[in-house]
């Protein structure tokens, strides 16, 4: 539907040399706020990075040459390092299946089962709803697994000693910067 503003418009007014100044001027403050806001998100992106290289780099680094894990400072702060996993299933998925339908953790798996039927279907649409006709050809089937959830079982199977093929699997280690 397409707008028709000197139709749709109850009286055209007589632009005056007021409002023309005023708007031009809310236009300016528009572009100024939207230019302030682009680049106080460029400079969060840049205070990301550096901090993310802070706290899993330089000082993870530092305190492992020193050959500490844990610094309480004179203030009374604690600043540690901690072990951790990052899980990046995506393109991994058929083998994070596999490896946790082998590992016998099968109910942390999301199945979805769907039929597609087309237009003018809802009939038929219902009857399968009320029972799972097997012969339909528009079924698929599809699997995920809450890369949280797959966290702690992979955390878990780490503890106990378990072998983990981290990259086949998505995940990878890194160690991070505690401060309390």
């Amino acid at each position: 539907m397409a707008i028709d503003l000197e139709k749709d418009a109850p009286e055209a007014q007589e632009l005056t040399n007021e409002k023309m100044t005023e708007l031009s001027a809310l236009a300016k403050t528009l572009k100024m706020q939207r230019d302030s806001i682009e680049e106080a998100e460029d400079l969060l992106k840049k205070m990301k990075v550096e901090e993310r290289g802070l706290s899993e780099d330089k000082i993870p680094k530092l305190m492992t040459e020193i050959g500490l894990l844990k610094v309480v400072l004179k203030s009374g702060g604690e600043v540690s390092i901690k072990e951790d996993l990052k899980i990046h299933i995506g393109k991994k998925l058929p083998a994070v299946l596999k490896f946790v339908r082998e590992k016998g953790d099968a109910g942390i798996i999301k199945t979805e089962v769907a039929i597609l039927f087309g237009k003018g279907d809802d009939k038929k649409a219902d009857q399968c709803f009320k029972q799972l006709d097997k012969k339909h050809e528009n079924v698929s089937r599809s699997a995920t697994v809450n890369s949280g959830t797959f966290k702690s079982m992979i955390k878990e199977l780490v503890e106990q000693g378990v072998e983990v093929p981290f990259k086949e699997l998505g995940i990878f280690e890194y160690r991070t910067t505690t401060i309390k």
